[in-house]
C-alpha cells in the first residue's frame, strides 16, 4: 500500500485522523467526541498499523500509511518532531480521488458541539477554511493560518495543481511546521478565515484569538492534554448516552437551585438540565442548557395530599412522577437536590451500571430513623426512568403518596416501593452528614443540619454564567441529540 488510494461516495463527510503508536491510547478522545455529536460522519484514521489494538465504532476506518512513498523519508522534512504522519494532510487530494472536501482534526482536539456548518461552508473560491492565527500571522507579516483543524476543498486543490506543488515543496524545502507552512506559503492568499471557535487553544499558549464560545477545543502547545479531564471522559465513553440532569424548586429555593447548577456545569459536560420551577420567568436569561418547566398548576399531587406539606412544598415529591413530567425521549436521568454542591467531575455517573433497577442512590448508614436497611436517600439519584414506565412503576408510586401518609413522605415510597431494586452509589456522590464517610466527595449534598454550610460551599460559583469557568464551555456548547 504506497500509495492508498479511498474511494468514496458523494455525499460522504470525511474527517481524516493521523496518528502514530504513541497516540493511540489517546486518539478514542479525539473521534469519541466527533461521533458524539456528528454520527453521520465517516472518519478516516491513517496509522502506522492495519488496525488499531481496540476495537472501534462503525463509523471509523483505519488506514495502514506506514509505508508511504508519498513523502521521501530522506527528505527535509521527513524527520522532524511532525512525523510523516502530519505530512499526509497534503496527500488527501490524492488519498481521495473522487472526493470534494475533507475535515482534518489534529488528535489532540476535542469536538464540543456540532460541526454541520463546517460542512456548509461555501469554499468554491477558496483551498481550505481554518482559523487564523494572530501571533503566527504578525510574526510572519502575512495572515497565516493555524492547521490543527482544517476544511479543505480537495476538488479545487486538485484542478489547480495546488496539492501537487505543495507536495513537492515539501519534498524539497525543510519547514518549522511542515504542511501547515506550505498550505500557507502556497494558497495563503486564498482561503477562508474560520471563526475562532473552532480552534479554541487557550492551553499552553493561545495561538488562535479570543472565541465567543467552545466548538472544537484544541490542546496545541499544552504537553499534559492526555490528563485533562475532558479527554479522560471521552476515552470512556465510545457511544454515550444522554446526560440528562433534573432540578425541582420553587421560588423561596431557586437561588440556591442556580448555585448547584452552575457547580454541576463548571465540574461535568451535560447535555440538558431540567429545571421544574413554579414561574415562567426563571429560564429567561439562562443558558441554552436549561429548560424549565413550570409546574405550578400540576395535578399529579393534589394540595391536600398526605405527603405534601406546606412549608415543604410539593416540588420534591415530583420526582416520584417524573415519566409523568419529563419528555419521553428521556430514559435516564440525574436528580440533583438544590442543596447540592458538585465538587468534581462526576462523568463516571452516565455509564454507572444500573442492572435493571429502577435508580441508583447512596446509603444513609447515619441515620436511625429508618426502620427498613438498607435505606436509601433521594436527594441524589440516577433514575431508570425507562424501567419505572415499563413496570407501572410511576403509577403504583402516585398512588401511594397520595393514599398513604409516609413519615419522611416520597423518600419512603421510593425506598419501600422499590425495595430490592435499587443500586448502591458510592457514597462521594453524595457526601453529608447520614452517608459514609468518604475522602474525596465528588457531590456535597447539605441536608437540613447543614443547610447554613450550602452558601459557603456554593460560593466560587456565584457569579454571572458567562464568568463562571466552565460553564461557558460545557453550558452553552452542550452537545445536540443528532442520534
Amino acid at each position: 500500500m504506497h500509495k492508498p488510494v479511498i474511494h468514496t461516495q458523494p455525499d460522504e463527510k470525511i474527517v481524516a485522523y493521523f496518528s502514530t503508536r504513541n497516540l493511540y491510547d489517546v486518539l478514542p478522545a479525539a473521534y469519541n467526541s466527533l461521533l458524539a455529536y456528528n454520527p453521520d460522519v465517516h472518519v478516516y484514521c491513517f496509522i502506522e498499523d492495519d488496525k488499531l489494538p481496540y476495537k472501534t465504532p462503525k463509523q471509523v476506518t483505519c488506514v495502514n500509511v506506514s509505508d508511504q512513498t508519498y513523502f521521501d523519508p530522506n527528505g527535509p522534512c521527513f524527520n522532524t518532531r511532525y512525523t510523516y504522519m502530519i505530512l499526509l494532510k497534503a496527500a488527501l487530494t490524492r488519498i481521495f480521488p473522487d472526493a470534494q472536501k475533507a475535515l482534518i482534526l489534529d488528535v489532540d482536539t476535542i469536538v464540543c458541539d456540532d460541526l454541520t456548518p463546517l460542512w456548509e461552508w461555501d469554499l468554491s473560491l477558496g483551498y481550505y477554511a481554518a482559523v487564523i492565527e494572530p501571533e503566527g500571522s504578525r510574526l510572519r507579516g502575512v495572515t497565516y493560518a493555524n492547521f490543527g483543524i482544517v476544511m479543505l476543498n480537495l476538488e479545487r486543490l486538485r484542478n489547480k495543481g495546488k496539492a501537487d506543488e505543495i507536495i513537492n515543496d515539501l519534498n524539497t524545502h525543510k519547514y518549522s511546521y511542515p504542511e501547515q507552512d506550505a498550505f500557507n506559503k502556497i494558497c495563503g492568499n486564498r482561503f477562508d478565515p474560520l471563526p475562532p471557535d473552532y480552534n479554541v487553544t487557550n492551553f499552553g499558549f493561545d495561538i488562535t484569538g479570543t472565541p465567543s464560545r467552545t466548538i472544537v477545543k484544541h490542546f496545541a502547545g499544552y504537553k499534559d492534554w492526555s490528563d485533562v479531564g475532558i479527554v479522560k471522559y471521552w476515552l470512556n465513553h465510545t457511544t454515550p448516552p444522554p446526560r440528562y440532569v433534573v432540578y425541582a424548586a420553587d421560588h423561596r429555593v431557586q437561588d440556591m437551585m442556580l448555585l448547584s447548577a452552575k457547580s454541576l456545569l463548571a465540574h461535568t459536560l451535560v447535555d440538558k438540565i431540567f429545571l421544574l420551577v413554579d414561574n415562567d420567568e426563571i429560564g429567561k436569561h439562562l443558558p441554552p442548557v436549561f429548560q424549565c418547566i413550570n409546574v405550578s398548576k400540576q395535578t399529579i399531587f393534589p394540595p391536600d395530599c398526605p405527603n405534601i406539606m406546606h412549608w415543604y412544598g410539593y416540588m420534591t415529591t415530583l420526582r416520584a412522577a417524573l415519566t409523568k413530567i419529563l419528555p419521553p425521549e428521556v430514559e435516564r436521568v440525574l436528580w440533583l437536590d438544590p442543596d447540592t454542591v458538585v465538587v468534581d467531575d462526576i462523568s463516571d455517573l452516565w455509564n454507572y451500571e444500573m442492572d435493571g433497577k429502577y435508580f441508583a442512590a447512596v446509603e444513609e448508614v447515619r441515620n436511625h430513623n429508618h426502620t427498613q436497611k438498607p435505606y436509601f436517600n433521594a436527594g441524589v439519584m440516577l433514575m431508570n426512568l425507562k424501567k419505572f414506565e415499563e413496570d407501572g412503576m410511576t403509577d403504583e408510586l402516585i398512588h401511594a403518596i397520595n393514599t398513604t401518609h409516609y413519615e419522611h413522605l416520597e423518600q419512603d415510597a421510593l425506598n419501600f416501593l422499590c425495595y430490592l431494586h435499587i443500586a448502591r452509589l458510592p457514597s462521594c456522590y453524595s457526601d453529608s452528614y447520614v452517608s459514609k464517610p468518604c475522602e474525596h466527595p465528588r457531590i456535597k449534598h447539605f441536608l437540613a443540619q447543614a443547610k447554613r454550610d450550602f452558601a459557603p460551599a456554593a460560593e466560587p460559583y456565584d457569579l454571572p454564567w458567562n464568568e463562571l469557568k466552565g460553564v461557558k464551555e460545557y453550558g452553552q456548547g452542550y452537545r445536540k441529540q443528532s442520534r
